[in-house]
């Protein structure tokens, strides 16, 4: 019985210098959020915050491809849901999406990990049913790095000629997963 009473105390303090971990590893990544908000902001780019994320939208590949006229809305819309999904799977588990499913959803489980764990194997479907779309490599790549990272089309090929190439590439997907999602009618090619 003394052994018991000497690990409750034990097992209380570890419980409580792991809270205090976790807060000051959430504190110390809202300020690196603030610092990099605070720079994007400086150097004249533009910035959303939304449920503890940051996006940085004038970095934004898929972002700057529609602002510019180089996407239409349904297929912008349709690299959207690709990101959400892309996102969900490269999420851990103390991601912000993590938390969304901490007390569980209706349809996805009886616990908030099992509803996450559930989540993420529909969108894994769902991600390999549009990748599937693709018909080159090049399509594949410039949709996981500019829809599903963020990265801009820029970054991917210095030249104008692989801008180009990887601009329609991600414009011929994002197409056939609009139509897909019923975003867009089927059109036909002459």
């Amino acid at each position: 019985m003394g052994a018991r009473r000497k690990t409750r105390p034990a097992l209380r303090l570890r419980v409580i210098a792991e809270a205090g971990e976790a807060r000051a590893e959430a504190l110390a990544l809202t300020r690196r959020l603030d610092e990099t908000a605070r720079l994007e902001l400086a150097r004249g780019g533009t910035v959303e915050r939304e449920g503890g994320r940051l996006r940085l939208t004038s970095r934004d590949g898929l972002q700057t491809l529609y602002e510019r006229g180089g996407l239409e809305q349904p297929d912008y819309e349709a690299g959207l849901m690709y990101r959400r999904c892309f996102e969900t799977l490269a999420a851990g588990p103390r991601s912000n999406l993590n938390r969304d499913f901490a007390s569980g959803v209706r349809g996805f489980g009886e616990t908030g990990a099992d509803g996450f764990a559930e989540l993420r194997a529909l969108r894994a479907e769902q991600l390999a049913r549009w990748e599937a779309l693709a018909g080159t490599g090049r399509q594949l790549w410039v949709l996981r790095l500019v829809a599903g990272q963020g990265r801009t089309v820029n970054s991917l090929g210095s030249g104008g000629s692989a801008r180009l190439a990887n601009t329609k590439a991600l414009v011929e997907v994002l197409r056939a997963i609009a139509m897909e999602r019923g975003l867009r009618r089927w059109e036909l090619s002459c």
